[in-house]
């Protein structure tokens, strides 16, 4: 059996209608998916700026954070050397003075729980007397627990200053009788030289403070900025890291471990920190704000930077359910956009056929028998 002609026409029309669909559709397709991709970067964008506004608040609190605890333990420990039980003690140690300062430390370190110990340590690096916080309060620490702290590094600097300068240690662990005490105890050690009412130095009043009540600070800080916020010392090592694991490096055998040193892991991002004491940037490696402080005085201030870090895979998660939203719609409006194309190339196909039904009707039949069957040709 032959194809009419009209058949023949409409049957090579279809795939033209297929491609005019297909064509009055494509600049459709292109343009709804340029505005969602243009509504996606601009929201990365708002993303970017929103983050660091809130990395520049976070770290703004921090600095205020550290100004204060800064102000308050260099007060706390003048006041301590000036007190008239310590001039007492140091111009004659005997045992009814060396109670009666005990007493007043402990009443202190009662009231500032921040302080771990109190001591003094006589210009030899032994310790005259120390007071020691417990869960129960401030006790004396016996006489036979008394060590000698001649090798340490914040006797032997604190010693270098004239009475009354201020000595401020690294933020580091507790060590005791040699081994770092664990669970970890991170420390800031604050000393000043003292002297007797003669002016002869004595030694040094000694006190330790509990640095978890800053870094606790500072991690509530943290927590208002979008993402990560990093405390590194003037070396590159971890404070506070990417992970826990990270800080203290410079006290254990991987000190040299790129994993413990940021300086060492991101080079490029510590040479641009070092270049000013703020600023924001951004690599190959992330977006990065930073702020540099001094925590110290006289000779022996220590440098900490406040760094914000917004790495790849964090503006990846960041933006990951805008990307999803954009992907979805742009996949829903292609497949709206190709269904419409052959839904038109039908319809017009439809179209065509039905306005030129005289063709159409002189297609030959099949012939059909008296009993109204078809007679196969």
């Amino acid at each position: 059996m032959r194809m009419s002609t009209n058949e023949k026409s409409s049957k090579a029309s279809l795939p033209a209608q297929v491609r005019l669909g297909f064509f009055i559709a494509l600049p459709l397709l292109v343009i709804i998916n340029a505005a969602v991709w243009i509504h996606y970067v601009s929201n990365v964008e708002s993303q970017r700026r929103q983050w660091l506004s809130q990395a520049d608040m976070a770290m703004d609190s921090a600095l205020i954070s550290i100004e204060r605890w800064r102000n308050d333990l260099s007060g706390d420990l003048r006041l301590l050397s000036n007190s008239p039980n310590l001039k007492s003690t140091l111009d004659e140690p005997s045992e009814n003075h060396l109670l009666a300062l005990a007493a007043e430390w402990e009443r202190f370190m009662v009231t500032k729980r921040w302080f771990d110990q109190i001591r003094w340590l006589d210009v030899s690096g032994m310790e005259r007397l120390r007071v020691n916080l417990t869960p129960n309060g401030a006790t004396r620490a016996n006489d036979s627990a008394l060590q000698d702290k001649s090798q340490r590094y914040y006797f032997q600097e604190a010693m270098t200053l004239q009475s009354g300068q201020l000595y401020v240690s690294p933020i580091d662990l507790n060590v005791e009788s040699g081994e770092i005490e664990r669970p970890h105890k991170p420390m800031l050690r604050l000393a000043v030289p003292i002297s007797d009412t003669h002016g002869e130095k004595r030694g040094l009043l000694l006190a330790n403070v509990l640095a978890n009540f800053i870094l606790d600070e500072l991690g509530r800080d943290i927590r208002l900025s979008a993402n990560r916020m990093l405390l590194l010392d003037q070396r590159g090592y971890y404070v506070h890291g990417f992970k826990a694991d990270q800080a203290w490096g410079f006290m254990s055998d991987t000190a040299t471990d790129p994993a413990h040193r940021f300086d060492k892991a991101y080079p490029e991002v510590w040479q641009r920190i070092a270049r000013n004491q703020s600023g924001r940037f951004e690599s190959d490696q992330g977006l990065f704000v930073y702020r540099t402080t001094r925590y110290g005085s006289d000779g022996f201030g220590q440098f900490y930077i406040l760094l914000g870090a917004l790495l790849p895979e964090d503006m990846a998660a960041l933006t990951a359910e805008q990307r999803m939203w954009c992907f979805s719609i742009s996949a829903l409006s292609s497949l709206l956009l190709i269904f419409s194309a052959l839904l038109t190339a039908h319809y017009r196909t439809l179209v065509f056929v039905a306005e030129n039904p005289e063709e159409s009707a002189t297609r030959p039949h099949p012939p059909v028998d008296h009993n109204g069957g078809s007679v196969d040709s």
